[in-house]
């Protein structure tokens, strides 16, 4: 029970990691394919005066790094993605456990007849001094 206690207070902190991983493994996914992209721009583009230097060899390889990372942002995003959609929150997970219990408990079943008498009682009373009230007036 108690072990059941910790995950429900640290669930929100691993919702709040995967969301932080999901977001930078996110960027590292464009800024490698805006990057692969530009690469093979400049390779096929630029004449050679502008590559300052770089090789066409050096250009494919810093493409295949760029898909490489590309790859390994995907495998990481959308795990941490579907982790972040899918795990709820720990008042979500409380209600989960909690709420069924409470529902089938027996003194919880029996407090609506108990309310249902007590405010048949105090109506009743109300009834009677409003009554009683009116028949005074009349009266007077």
């Amino acid at each position: 029970m108690v072990f059941l206690i910790y995950l429900l207070g640290m669930v929100d902190i691993f919702l709040g990691v995967s969301i932080a991983v999901a977001v930078c493994s996110g960027m590292f996914l464009i800024v490698s394919a805006v990057s692969t992209v530009a690469w093979q721009g400049v390779v096929e583009v630029a004449p050679e005066e502008n590559r300052r230097g770089w090789d066409v060899k050096d250009y494919k390889a810093a493409c295949k790094i760029g898909q490489k990372i590309r790859k390994t942002a995907m495998v990481i995003f959308i795990p941490t993605i579907l982790f972040s959609i899918f795990i709820p929150s720990s008042k979500m997970m409380a209600a989960m456990y909690l709420l069924p219990k409470i529902a089938g408990n027996e003194q919880v079943q029996q407090i609506p007849s108990k309310v249902l008498k007590a405010l048949n009682f105090k109506l009743d009373e109300w009834v009677e001094d409003f009554t009683g009230d009116v028949k005074k007036e009349k009266t007077k």
